[in-house]
């Protein structure tokens, strides 16, 4: 790690400093996720191999923004993103989370709940 120096009065301090360009990979990828209840929830997560490395976070290329329908979680080196009130192809796509130039990627898919609940109403 490298050090940066400077003096109080007669005495020479050293200081660790993070460097900002440190290796950093996935230790664990975003696995898809298959949503088969609408409206459901669905959790995209992984881990870095270094805690407290922010991710951003994109759908289909876009950045993503915390607010109602999306939340964003860190714990160490764990990243989630909660996608709330799943429930169209609106949220059918392809989401990522991107580091340092290094991105994950994963897709979000709906199984069943359309016809479900079609089948619901008809009966």
């Amino acid at each position: 790690m490298p050090q940066n120096s400077c003096y109080t009065g007669n005495i020479k301090r050293f200081l660790a400093v993070a460097d900002a360009e440190e290796e950093i990979e996935f230790v664990r990828h975003l696995q898809d996720v298959v949503v088969t209840e609408m409206p459901g929830t669905a959790t995209f997560e992984c881990e870095l191999s270094r805690p407290n490395v922010k991710v951003q976070w994109m759908k289909g290329g876009k950045p993503i923004l915390p607010d109602q329908k999306y939340d964003v979680k860190m714990d160490g080196a764990v990243h989630r993103l909660v996608i709330r009130d799943v429930s169209g192809q609106d949220d059918v796509t392809e989401y990522s989370a991107t580091v340092r130039g290094l991105t994950s990627k994963a897709s979000l898919d709906l199984q069943g709940g359309i016809l479900l609940f079609y089948y619901s109403i008809i009966q």
